[in-house]
């Protein structure tokens, strides 16, 4: 794993960019789309306040996906709050935000998988204020670990794993509300079909919140898997396409 330091990032000019807040778009499955080498980039995504949603709004091949989770602090807040991405929602993959702790020391993690390979690949944490988070706490789980087999009850799917060996990490950065982003590429600029990974970030603070979110906003350029043809129409990373080229893992076409 190589490390940026936020110091590192403000003098490269680099700024964190929180989610875009514009209407949520919904997945684009069943849909052939336009053919071509690349697909627009999806509208952007509104996070929820609460409730369990679909966090995959990929258009054609063009990756574009949003998990989030909260915690409520003191007893009697709310915090319902589920955003993912899962072949539960006929996506052709896995993102999701795990939490554990109190107002004093959180700990947070991704869980995240694709079955197909993903180019430009980059994935943006954003974390609650009033902690304090270092790269130190930032640990990225072995590709020989057996958690995510055993976590995900899978054998024959994602069996890849990728290790820090795989990723640069940079960050903290704080943001202008206070919150604080990490941001994760992959070494050599692409995930691998077929895998997964995990990371954890943890925190010490004194929140002064009744409930705190935590969210993350993975993109890329999806890569048809052999058999799926050379084209990104819409659709086919939400895994619609999947049994109409013989490829893939999903295998009905969606109604959408």
């Amino acid at each position: 794993m190589r490390i940026r330091s936020a110091a590192a990032l403000a003098s490269a000019g680099i700024i964190a960019l929180a989610v875009p807040a514009v209407a949520a778009a919904a997945p684009l499955t069943g849909s052939l789309g336009s053919l071509g080498s690349s697909a627009e980039q999806a509208p952007g995504y509104e996070l929820p306040t609460s409730g369990k949603h679909n966090g995959d709004v990929s258009t054609g091949c063009t990756v574009d996906w949003h998990a989030a989770t909260n915690f409520a602090l003191v007893e009697g807040a709310t915090a319902d709050l589920n955003v993912f991405v899962s072949p539960e929602f006929e996506s052709a993959g896995y993102l999701r935000t795990d939490k554990w702790g109190d107002a004093d020391h959180m700990t947070w993690r991704t869980v995240a998988a694709t079955d197909r390979a993903i180019n430009d690949f980059q994935l943006t944490i954003t974390l609650p204020a009033e902690y304090e988070y270092s790269m130190s706490d930032v640990t990225i789980k072995p590709a020989d670990d057996p958690w995510f087999a055993e976590s995900m009850q899978t054998t024959d799917r994602w069996v890849t794993g990728l290790g820090p060996e795989d990723f640069d990490v940079s960050g903290p950065v704080e943001n202008a509300d206070g919150t604080f982003t990490f941001t994760v590429t992959a070494v050599d600029g692409s995930l691998p079909a077929d895998s997964h990974f995990v990371i954890q970030y943890g925190a010490d603070g004194a929140s002064t919140a009744d409930v705190i979110t935590a969210s993350q906003h993975l993109t890329g350029t999806a890569i048809p898997n052999e058999g799926e043809g050379p084209f990104c129409g819409d659709g086919i990373f939400s895994g619609s396409l999947g049994s109409l080229f013989g490829g893939g893992s999903l295998s009905s076409l969606s109604a959408g």
